[in-house]
């Protein structure tokens, strides 16, 4: 993470604490444990950055792009751009602020039902608020929930994700969490 600042393309991203010198070097949980967007964003980008499309591909099969029928008005379908995808522009910027939220358009239901997916031993399902609609008492029709991914990924994975997550939490020197 250095002194917190690092340049991807032409624009800086800064850490919270890029005021106070950054973190230095600290390991990839230790990073998402202190909400680090340098070390996350330099990790996916020395992994992905040669080849963003696979960083999106793993996005999409996890099906983060995937609409839910909420039965709400103005629920909208997630988009998260694709490099191959010739009518959005992507450029040097985008992978990097992609890992820390920005450029794409992810309503807060989904990265709740994502978070869920990571409590949930992997499993992605659909957020249900409705279980049914009665009319005089009879029911007129019922709602079920719709699984969207039955793994997002593997249980290995889904172990270590929980125990980084926790430190967000309870590491005592990186975590931001409250």
């Amino acid at each position: 993470t250095g002194n917190g600042l690092y340049r991807f393309g032409g624009s800086t991203m800064k850490d919270h604490n890029a005021h106070r010198g950054g973190y230095g070097t600290i390991t990839l949980e230790q990073a998402i444990n202190a909400s680090s967007n340098v070390g996350i964003s330099r990790t996916v980008v020395n992994a992905f950055g040669s080849d963003p499309g696979k960083f999106v591909d793993k996005l999409y099969k996890m099906g983060l792009n995937e609409k839910f029928d909420l039965y709400l008005p103005g629920s909208a379908k997630p988009w998260i751009r694709h490099p191959n995808d010739k009518s959005s522009y992507w450029s040097a910027t985008t992978l990097p602020w992609m890992t820390i939220g920005y450029e794409v358009q992810l309503a807060p239901i989904y990265t709740l039902a994502f978070f869920n997916a990571i409590a949930n031993d992997g499993k992605f399902i659909e957020p249900l608020f409705i279980k049914s609609i009665q009319k005089n008492g009879q029911v007129v029709k019922t709602f079920t929930s719709r699984v969207i991914r039955e793994h997002i990924c593997k249980p290995s994975t889904l172990k270590d994700v929980r125990q980084t997550l926790l430190g967000v939490v309870e590491n005592p020197k990186y975590g931001t969490g409250k």
